[in-house]
C-alpha cells in the first residue's frame, strides 16, 4: 500500500514538472541599436510599453546597442504594439547630497514620445535614429 501510494506521489510529482518547463516562450526577443545625432548612444533606458501588460527595459552600450528585458533573466518584450520611451540612465555620483541629473534626450522621445514598435514573436532587431533638434 506504501510503496502504490509513493509511485502515485512519484507519477504526480513528475507529471506537474514536466508540464511546467517545456513550453518556449510567446516573448519576442529584441535588440536594436539607438543613435543620437547619427552617433551611438550610450547609457540609454529603452522602454517597450505595450497596450496591455507589463512593460520591458534595456540599457544600451557604449555603440548604443540594447537587449530587452521583461522580468529579470526573460529576455524579450511581449508580441504586438509598444509605445517605445528614451530616456537616460541618471549616473551615481561620488558626491553626497542631491545627484545632478540632466536628461540628454528630448522629451518628443520619452514624456511626450511619438516612438511606436511592433514586436512579433521570435527575433526582431528595431533601431532607433534619434536627433537633439
Amino acid at each position: 500500500m506504501i510503496r502504490q501510494l509513493s509511485v502515485l506521489v512519484f507519477a504526480g510529482l513528475l507529471s506537474a514538472t514536466v508540464g511546467c518547463g517545456g513550453e518556449k516562450s510567446d516573448m519576442g526577443e529584441v535588440t536594436g541599436v539607438i543613435t543620437l545625432d547619427g552617433q551611438p548612444a550610450p547609457d540609454l533606458q529603452v522602454t517597450f510599453s505595450p497596450q496591455a501588460g507589463r512593460p520591458s527595459t534595456g540599457v544600451t552600450d557604449a555603440a548604443g546597442k540594447y537587449e530587452l528585458f521583461y522580468i529579470r533573466d526573460e529576455r524579450g518584450a511581449l508580441p504586438g504594439a509598444h509605445t517605445v520611451s528614451v530616456t537616460t540612465v541618471a549616473q551615481s555620483s561620488p558626491d553626497p547630497g542631491p545627484a545632478q541629473f540632466v536628461e540628454k534626450i528630448p522629451a518628443k522621445y520619452n514624456v511626450k514620445t511619438k516612438l511606436t514598435a511592433d514586436v512579433k514573436q521570435g527575433a526582431n532587431t528595431i533601431d532607433f535614429q534619434l536627433d537633439s533638434k
